[in-house]
Parts: C-alpha cells; structure tokens; sequence
C-alpha cells in the first residue's frame, strides 16, 4: 500500500526566491506543507540496526555468514555527531583566511530503556563470533557467552572488536512504500568500526524505568545505500555461532 498525495497542486513547491516572492504567502518551500503528516522524517518509523563493522563487503552476508544485521529496540534517544577539524591560517601580506582540515572520529550517544532481554552492550554486539574472543564470566550473565542477554565490564576483550552502527531515517510515507517496493527511505547512514568509550545506568527513585546510556566513537559515518538490497533485517541467528 502506498500513501495518496491529495494536496491541492495548484500551489507549486518552489525553491527559487522570484518565485516564492511572487506568491509568498501561498508558496510551499521545497515540500508540500499539506504533506509535512506524511513526509517528515518521523522517529517513529526510523529504525536503529547494529552489524558488521564495515559496509565493504556486505552483500557477500545477505545469508548472515559473516556477520548480520540486528534491529534494536526500546531507544529513547539517539544522536550521532559527524564532525572535522579546521585549522584556520594566514600568510604574511594578506588580511585573508586559508583553512585546512583533517577528518576526526564520529561519535554517537543512545539512551534506551532497560528490559528483560538484551541490554545495550549485548545488543551492539549480536554479530560478533564469541568463539574469537576470551570467554570470561565476569563479563556476562547466563549459562554460556552464547546465550547470555547481559553484558558488561567494558574492559574485556570483547570490547576490542568493532562493530557497524546503521540508521534508515523514514517518514510515514517511505515506511508504507518500502513493504512493498522495498528500499524507500528518506535516508540512510552507517557508521563504521564503532567502540563502546561508556556505559551508564540511571536509576532514580520516582523513575518508572531503568535507562542504559552508552557513547559511542567511531571511525567515519557513510551514506547506506545497501540496506535496499536486504529483505531480512532481523536477529541473526545461525547455525555457524554467529547470532
């Protein structure tokens, strides 16, 4: 199913200032207010997803093999910070600025509440191969590492293996039309080889929930326009002890 566009087209969407100044009061900049229900970005159709640490190569584990893609859940906040250095400069006999610039790590912050299933540490890591990194109990609860949903104690080997961030930003238009054509979003990023720099906990007397915060550093945030070619974005479990 898809959404019907029943605005009234007689008012165009401009973005040029002589025609917005001829009409200014009807003219719709850049989209049709009468759509902003359906075409804003919403949080509510946006989607969170950890996998692999990198998008190179990920059309080669559509089957999950080597690595995957999880969905998480229960957020209450997420913001991602994508920044540079600039460095500003001067030469002798001119009043005139030169800049230069180097690229800085990414960094990310996610507020989500906790519940009886995978905590955020856990669910960040749900593509990691457990058999490639020590297991210790005093970083899990549960039987085994494979089965446990909480994880901690940042200073584990774990937390050395990078894992992939990815967000598909929808609006209530795109989320109706990708079930049925797949790949409709407004947009999508990725951020590459992430690292758990924190973790926190908040529990507050007069809280009705527990809230997890965790920050995030990671190498660059990439556009993700892969995410089109997947048709199951789930758990990934396998038989092969990847998740």
């Amino acid at each position: 199913m898809g959404y019907v566009n029943g605005v009234n087209n007689d008012t165009a969407v401009t973005t040029d200032l002589a025609a917005w100044a001829s009409q200014y009061k009807e003219q719709s900049i850049e989209m049709h207010h009468s759509n902003a229900m359906f075409d804003l970005v919403s949080p509510d159709d946006s989607i969170l997803i950890a996998g692999p640490a990198k998008l190179s190569g990920v059309a080669d584990t559509l089957g999950l093999s080597g690595g995957g893609f999880y969905v998480i859940g229960v957020c209450q906040s997420i913001q991602i910070q994508d920044s540079t250095q600039i460095q500003p400069l001067k030469s002798v006999g001119s009043r005139r600025h030169l800049f230069t610039k180097t690229n800085v790590p990414a960094s990310a912050s996610i507020g989500r509440m906790m519940f009886y299933g995978k905590n955020m540490a856990r669910a960040l890591y749900m593509n990691i191969d457990h058999p490639s990194v020590e297991i210790n109990d005093k970083y899990y609860q549960g039987d085994t590492y494979g089965t446990s949903n909480f994880l901690s104690n940042l200073e584990e080997d774990l937390y050395r293996i990078p894992f992939g961030l990815g967000i598909i930003y929808h609006t209530p238009r795109t989320a109706s039309q990708s079930a049925d054509q797949g790949g409709v979003a407004a947009g999508a990023e990725y951020l590459e080889c992430c690292y758990l720099q924190s973790r926190a906990v908040s529990v507050q007397s007069g809280q009705t929930t527990v809230m997890e915060q965790v920050q995030i550093l990671a190498d660059r945030v990439v556009p993700w326009d892969s995410y089109k070619q997947r048709t199951e974005v789930a758990s990934p479990v396998t038989a092969n002890g990847r998740w």
